[in-house]
C-alpha cells in the first residue's frame, strides 16, 4: 500500500514525485522516520492538495486518508512490539566476546576487550545487557559511587534501533540505585551527538558543561546531570530510541 495513490488519486492531478509509504514500516523513500515526521510530510500533502483546488475539499479527503493510514501503521507497529521480548541481566566473562564485537558496530571509536575486563573486575562498575528475543540489543556500563550514577558507555546494536533499548536500559539501572542512596546521574556525551542528547533530555538531564576535547579524536564532550526527585517517577519513553545513543 503506497499514500502516493491516495494523493494521486483523490487530487486527479499530474503525478508528483513518488513518495512510497510501505505498510508495516514507517518509512520516507526507504529511510526510517518517526511518527512526528510523518505529521509533518501529511502536512505537505495538505498544502499541496489545497493549492490544486482549495474549494473542492480534496485537502480535507486527504488529511482523511492521512489520519487513517497513521492508525493502520501504528496498529502494525503496536503488534509487532508486543512480539518482542526484552531481557536485561549483568553481563558475565562468557559475553565478553559478543559485547567486544558489539562495540565495534556502534562505534568509530569503540573500547578495546581489554577495557571491559577491567570494568568486569572494578566492583564499583556494572554492565547490564539488554536482549530482544535472545538476541543481545544494547548494553550500558555505569559506576555507583557515594550516591552518584555514572554513566560511561550506553550502546545500542544497529539492527535493533529505534526500539527503546537505550531508554529502557537507562531507565533500569535508575530505578535499581534508590535503595543505595541514589542522588544525581552524571554522563558525558559526544556534542555532536544530537539524538543521544535529546534522549537524554527526555529523561530531564540538564547540561552542565563542555570539556573541550575531551574524546580521543578531539571532539568535544557534554556532561549532563539528572538530579533524582524522588517525588517524580522516570517514565521511559517509548520514543527513546529514536534519539538512540
Amino acid at each position: 500500500m503506497m499514500l502516493s495513490l491516495y494523493v494521486q488519486g483523490v487530487i486527479g492531478a499530474e503525478p508528483v514525485e513518488p513518495v512510497f509509504f510501505f505498510a508495516g514500516a514507517d518509512r520516507f523513500n526507504g529511510v526510517a522516520i518517526s511518527a512526528p515526521c510523518c505529521c509533518y510530510i501529511f502536512q505537505a500533502f495538505f498544502y499541496m492538495a489545497s493549492a490544486f483546488n482549495p474549494e473542492s475539499g480534496v485537502a480535507i479527503r486527504l488529511v482523511g486518508e492521512s489520519i487513517k493510514f497513521m492508525r493502520q501503521e501504528h496498529d502494525l507497529a503496536s503488534n509487532a512490539d508486543n512480539s518482542l521480548q526484552y531481557n536485561i541481566r549483568l553481563m558475565e566473562k562468557k559475553d565478553l566476546d559478543a559485547v567486544v564485537g558489539a562495540e565495534r558496530l556502534c562505534y568509530p571509536y569503540p573500547w578495546s576487550a581489554e577495557l571491559f575486563r577491567q570494568e568486569l573486575d572494578n566492583p564499583l562498575s556494572t554492565i547490564d545487557l539488554l536482549f530482544i528475543n535472545e538476541q543481545l540489543a544494547g548494553y550500558l556500563c555505569s559506576w555507583l559511587i557515594c550516591g552518584e550514577l555514572h554513566i560511561h558507555n550506553v550502546a545500542t546494536l544497529p539492527a535493533f534501533r529505534r526500539r527503546g533499548v537505550a531508554a529502557r536500559l537507562i531507565r533500569y539501572v535508575i530505578d535499581r540505585c534508590p535503595a543505595a542512596g541514589l542522588e544525581k546521574v552524571l554522563l558525558e556525551v559526544r556534542v555532536g551527538n544530537a539524538g543521544a542528547i535529546a534522549l537524554y533530555r527526555s529523561f530531564g538531564f540538564v547540561d552542565v558543561v563542555v570539556r573541550k576535547k575531551y574524546y580521543s579524536d578531539g571532539e568535544d564532550a557534554l556532561l549532563m546531570e539528572l538530579d533524582i526527585d524522588r517525588s517524580k517517577p522516570i517514565f521511559l519513553s517509548l520514543q527513546g530510541e529514536n534519539h538512540d545513543a
